[in-house]
């Protein structure tokens, strides 16, 4: 990844990074690397918007051996940041399953 990561890692911003999976552990490394604490948080969200939607949280040290125990799949977004921890707060998105009547 030949990315700006001194850019990517400063302070009080939201990163997104679309298609990103297979260099979660580069993209991680990076960040912290370049300045980005390492307990920033960071959530994988995989099939965003669909039924099948999925969101693993982590920090930028924690994601990349989390992600490998729970072996996501794409397509995915990682995103980097505060956001991530008002996850619950925002949990907009309620998937309801097939067959099953909206509440």
């Amino acid at each position: 990844m030949n990315l700006d990561w001194e850019a990517l890692a400063r302070p009080k911003q939201t990163v997104v990074v679309y298609m990103g999976l297979h260099g979660l552990e580069t993209l991680c490394n990076q960040l912290i690397a370049h300045g980005m604490p390492g307990d920033t948080p960071v959530a994988i969200v995989q099939q965003g918007t669909t039924q099948n939607q999925r969101v693993i949280t982590g920090t930028l040290a924690t994601l990349p051996g989390i992600a490998q125990r729970e072996k996501p799949q794409a397509p995915t977004l990682i995103i980097v940041g505060g956001v991530v921890s008002l996850r619950k707060k925002l949990a907009w998105f309620n998937p309801v399953p097939e067959n099953q009547p909206e509440k």
